[in-house]
């Protein structure tokens, strides 16, 4: 998945939604897209 996104974001302007359901992890899920695609820096 990671290549095709980097593919895609390299084209346009690209968006990704994240469904918080009850066990809340959209954000967990947010963080990992983010590290798979190498975006993710250490704060």
């Amino acid at each position: 998945m990671g290549k095709n996104m980097k593919t895609i974001t390299a084209k346009a302007e690209t968006f990704a939604y994240f469904n918080n359901h009850y066990n809340a992890k959209a954000p967990t899920n947010a963080l990992e897209l983010l590290q798979m695609m190498g975006a993710m820096t250490e704060s």
